[in-house]
């Protein structure tokens, strides 16, 4: 029987809306121009007949999500929007039963989401299918919201939602025999942090100093990595690298380190720089990495030595590339990303030698739960990463990391990109929307369900 304080689904609904960037975002697979928002709102009911709403956001990512050489952007986004309304139009009916927001996530959901994404894109003809990680930032919204809703229903953050006796589960349903006996609240903290060290994208066409910057865009906000720093105080920089060009890499990466040192110490701030680099799948081979390092190391090691980690180098498929790792992770640890795909990936991924996780809350909140909890019993480290989360997502974000333990910090890169998007975050959280002393403030977040404060919420 399950407990009185389990949840089903009464209803979901789900809107849009277009966003222009900024500035570009560049990839390895092109740069990322505008974007279409998702939110969606779900209504959940207990065995009382008691009810409540929760919310979730994010952008339909199809750049990252979903690269492509056959099926164009536009198509991309109209096939995930179609997903997420036919989420919102079944959830309700394959979810008919109660379940803690965890079960919803990991076990109902995954199966709906796959056959929601196959019927979609055949009834698009389309010459390819959905890859999971676009199915998963689809499902993500209302994955998000259910977490939002349960902690609401119950008057309390969706973390302490994660303890006895509203979660009386161990982890072996998910994570095997290593689970039996443990509990995921195991691997959060009791209270969240309140102050977190935040990740600023240097995208590879960046300005890093004022001389360098250029005019536009004229609208207040920074156009330099310098500029950035003397307003928010940065000092974790995630530097975009093309992944195939070594000289070119290891001089951007030296050049990072040395800019914004150097406007540190003008600054006299005595903040210690950090960098990570991602080069988004781009690195053909182990090799190439191995070879950036080491020359990085020659070139630059105060600049090898910020280096925190190296974000999904190689291929995401790690069944058709199982590319071995261990060359690298003897240099710096290599966190998969893209490669992580559902919990089965991890174990796959610490065989091929590789050191960490990057979690984004785009490829759900209950995945990122059950990642961290896999993480702590294999003394995995993981990051916190983004997928620009606007507004309601970067709230998401900042809540899993405060009351999670990463390797440092949350990486919010929506003010730099899509400012515009995150108007009701400067309103309701203005703390997640403008660094201080480059850290993020989380003191106006709700201490109830996704940490969305009230009157946000009910707008």
């Amino acid at each position: 029987m399950t407990p009185q304080t389990d949840i089903t689904i009464k209803a979901a609904n789900v809107r849009f809306e277009d966003f222009a960037f900024r500035t570009p975002l560049e990839l390895s697979t092109g740069r990322i121009t505008s974007i279409r928002l998702a939110e969606a709102c779900v209504r959940v009911e207990d065995r009382a007949g008691r009810s409540a709403e929760g919310r979730g956001a994010i952008f339909l990512g199809d750049l990252w999500s979903w690269p492509s050489q056959r099926v164009d952007s536009s198509t991309r986004v109209a096939v995930m929007q179609r997903i997420c309304e036919r989420l919102a139009s079944e959830l309700p009916g394959v979810s008919d039963g109660y379940r803690h927001p965890i079960a919803h996530g990991y076990e109902v959901f995954i199966s709906a989401r796959a056959q929601v994404a196959t019927s979609v894109g055949s009834n698009q003809a389309l010459p390819e299918e959905v890859p999971e990680l676009a199915s998963a930032v689809c499902l993500s919204i209302f994955d998000a919201a259910i977490h939002d809703a349960f902690g609401r229903l119950h008057g309390v953050s969706a973390y302490a939602a994660l303890r006895s006796p509203l979660f009386e589960n161990d982890l072996s349903e998910w994570l095997g025999h290593a689970g039996r006996g443990r509990r995921l609240s195991e691997f959060l903290r009791d209270t969240p942090e309140q102050r977190i060290p935040g990740w600023h994208v240097v995208s590879k066409s960046d300005s890093l100093t004022e001389e360098t910057a250029p005019s536009e865009p004229d609208d207040g906000l920074p156009n330099s990595v310098q500029a950035w720093i003397e307003r928010e105080g940065v000092f974790c920089f995630k530097i975009k690298i093309a992944g195939t060009t070594v000289d070119e890499d290891v001089e951007r990466t030296a050049e990072v380190y040395e800019a914004t040192t150097a406007v540190h110490a003008r600054l006299n701030t005595g903040e210690q720089i950090y960098l990570e680099v991602d080069s988004n799948e781009a690195c053909p081979n182990a090799e190439v990495v191995v070879e950036y390092l080491r020359k990085l190391k020659e070139r630059s090691p105060v600049a090898f030595d910020a280096l925190l980690f190296v974000e999904q180098p190689t291929s995401r498929d790690l069944i058709a590339n199982p590319i071995d790792m261990r060359a690298i992770t003897a240099l710096k640890p290599v966190l998969v990303d893209e490669g992580l795909q559902g919990l089965e990936s991890l174990p796959l991924a610490k065989q091929l030698g590789w050191s960490g996780a990057a979690l984004k809350t785009c490829k759900t909140q209950t995945l990122a739960l059950l990642s961290i909890a896999w993480c702590g019993l294999n003394d995995w480290p993981y990051a916190v990463v983004d997928l620009t989360n606007p507004g309601l997502a970067a709230v998401q974000a900042a809540g899993l990391c405060a009351w999670s333990q990463p390797i440092l910090g949350v990486e919010l890169n929506c003010r730099q990109f899509v400012p515009d998007a995150n108007q009701g975050l400067a309103e309701h959280v203005s703390g997640l929307a403008r660094m201080q002393q480059g850290r993020f403030h989380l003191d106006a977040m709700s201490d109830v369900g996704l940490g969305y404060p009230a009157a946000w919420h009910e707008s």
